[in-house]
């Protein structure tokens, strides 16, 4: 009993270095084989080769026109025209800049889609800890409702129990059992999850300790930081900063488009060579591009400050959270500390000073309370996550 007591309290209490280790190595594993994350990079991949494909000239025309004339005394004409139009030249070095925009824009974006991934795989691996722990508990319960239960099967076939307390104590053994069965059906799920974020790998993770948690700084100094690593917000910036350049480039555009090129023409025994120049009147085709442009802009603008809002809130939910949690574990666990009765009830029933129903229903408050615990520190997890998504 002594032993399955500090069983109990050493999952409460125990963090090691080790599960720090073995939390990050599934998140590595995660991280480079997480099938969305793949195919955002392969979208961003697509969308920056899109935005490549403008920063050269049009193709170049070539045309040519063969005239019979009539009569026919007249002779005939030819025309041959090469032509290569291409855009105010300003143009070209600022679609080059938004490609370059663009390739940073998408780190971020890929960035913040795998930290949305690894905030999902934090989340199972704290449930799948917890439920690793809880299976733990169970067994060791298990075990030691098994012992009662023999205990006293044998003090009733020596005449010195009852039928009731015997079945009693098999009740108990056997709806640990089937508790655990249960349990072990959520943990089933939990790997699953866990293959899944990992592409179909399977996960082994059995760790009973939660990694150690840094310490919690004052909320002030911990949302700046946050805010600044957040890369959904670095990710929306490269959309505004991009949505600028496309005002920009929207304005040179209003510049004529110029064309030059070769024409020859040969007619009535004659031929002539010369240049082709012509430039464009720009006064339709690019009416309201640039204040649409600009009207986009300040769209992403408005996101910006929205994000920063949402941001905000939400890291100061989990900071109050994660600090009321802290402190409700820290009451529960010295809580546990007083009211250790289980090897004076194990003494006492076996002892036959009480009977199985009273030792059950003591043992249960105290289980319940350990049970209590352990769920609390699962939440206190769950909220440190929320609270440092990009990892401790």
């Amino acid at each position: 009993m002594k032993k399955a007591l500090f069983f109990t309290w050493a999952l409460i209490l125990t963090y090691q270095v080790g599960a720090q280790t073995s939390f990050q190595h599934i998140l590595t594993d995660i991280s480079a084989n997480n099938p969305d994350v793949r195919a955002r990079q392969q979208a961003q991949d697509a969308r920056i080769s899109a935005y490549r494909t403008g920063i050269t000239p049009y193709d170049p025309t070539l045309s040519f026109d063969y005239l019979i004339g009539f009569p026919r005394a007249g002779g005939n004409q030819a025309d041959f025209l090469a032509v290569q139009s291409f855009d105010f030249p300003s143009v070209y070095a600022k679609k080059r800049a938004l490609a370059g925009m663009a390739e940073s824009g998408g780190t971020y974006a890929v960035a913040s889609r795998r930290q949305e991934v690894l905030l999902e795989a934090r989340r199972t691996l704290v449930e799948l800890t917890y439920a690793n722990k809880m299976n733990a508990e169970w067994e060791r319960r298990i075990e030691q409702a098994e012992q009662a239960y023999r205990m006293l099967e044998r003090k009733m076939n020596e005449g010195e129990g009852n039928i009731l307390d015997a079945n009693k104590a098999k009740l108990q053994w056997l709806a640990l059992q089937n508790e655990r069965q249960l349990l072990e059906s959520r943990r089933s799920q939990y790997r699953e999850q866990l293959a899944m974020l990992s592409g179909g790998r399977a996960i082994a993770y059995a760790d009973t300790l939660y990694p150690m948690l840094p310490s919690l700084p004052a909320f002030d100094s911990l949302e700046t930081r946050l805010e600044s690593i957040d890369p959904m917000l670095k990710a929306i910036q490269a959309e505004e900063r991009m949505a600028m350049q496309e005002v920009s480039i929207a304005k040179a555009l209003l510049l004529p488009r110029l064309e030059a090129g070769y024409h020859y023409q040969g007619i009535l025994g004659q031929r002539f060579h010369g240049l082709h120049v012509g430039m464009s009147v720009p006064l339709w085709e690019k009416k309201n591009t640039v204040q649409q442009r600009r009207l986009e802009a300040l769209a992403v603008q408005g996101e910006i400050a929205a994000h920063r809002n949402e941001h905000y809130y939400r890291i100061k939910q989990a900071y109050e959270r994660y600090s009321g949690l802290r402190q409700t574990l820290s009451d529960y666990q010295a809580l546990l500390a007083s009211t250790n009765n289980l090897p004076l009830l194990e003494k006492a029933l076996r002892a036959g000073q009480i009977s199985a129903t009273e030792y059950y229903l003591d043992a249960l408050q105290f289980y319940a309370l350990a049970d209590k615990a352990l769920l609390l520190e699962k939440e206190m997890y769950l909220a440190a996550v929320e609270l440092w998504q990009a990892g401790w």
